[in-house]
């Protein structure tokens, strides 16, 4: 069982999303936003009213995850993150795909990883999701440098809309851990490249 190591909202990622195919691709709309807490909330239509009112967010458990009968009643990491997703539930911007870096998080055997949330606002369920991804600092150092990430069907399920997702991704050197401690919200850099899903009739 994984565990998580505080959560903290480190950064956000918003993707232009169009629904208009059955595979698409997208560019990140800016290769650098980070927000507190309190600025994602301001964000989400919270504040100004100027952007679409979007339904709450709900976590989703992933399949494989399902399929070895984990829920999240029976899970503490799923337990803490639906309380995180509960207290974000406006996160994410309409027609489109978010990505959320929440925490570290660790196995039984104290491997660490990064646990984030991949946010489907896009308008409809989406599958096989694929992009790649760069985290660092302004100052270069690099902790992923275009790491290819990707949400298959088989394992991750139909991401449904309005849906979170966990995703962990493998923290594998004390180099990635040392760049990692001089991240701040004011020198993080994160990048989200050849973006691309499928979308799911419904």
């Amino acid at each position: 069982m994984k565990k998580i190591i505080g959560i903290l909202v480190v950064g956000v990622l918003f993707l232009s999303a169009c629904t208009d195919g059955d595979t698409e691709e997208v560019e990140s709309n800016s290769g650098q936003t980070e927000e507190t807490t309190e600025q994602l909330e301001e964000s989400n239509g919270q504040s100004e009213g100027n952007q679409e009112e979007v339904e709450d967010l709900t976590l989703q458990v992933t399949k494989v995850d399902e399929e070895a009968g984990v829920t999240i009643e029976n899970s503490e990491i799923y337990q803490e993150l639906n309380e995180f997703v509960k207290e974000n539930s406006k996160f994410g911007t309409p027609n489109d795909f978010s990505l959320l870096s929440v925490s570290m998080a660790e196995d039984p055997d104290g491997n660490h990883q990064m646990l984030f949330l991949g946010v489907n606002r896009i308008g409809t369920p989406v599958k096989n999701v694929k992009f790649e991804l760069t985290i660092g600092s302004t100052e270069g150092d690099m902790v992923w440098e275009n790491i290819p990430i990707t949400l298959d069907e088989e394992n991750a399920g139909v991401l449904e809309n309005n849906a979170a997702l966990p995703i962990f991704l493998p923290v594998t050197s004390q180099e990635q851990i040392d760049v990692m401690r001089t991240i701040s919200q004011e020198n993080v850099v994160m990048e989200i490249s050849n973006f691309n899903f499928e979308t799911v009739d419904q």
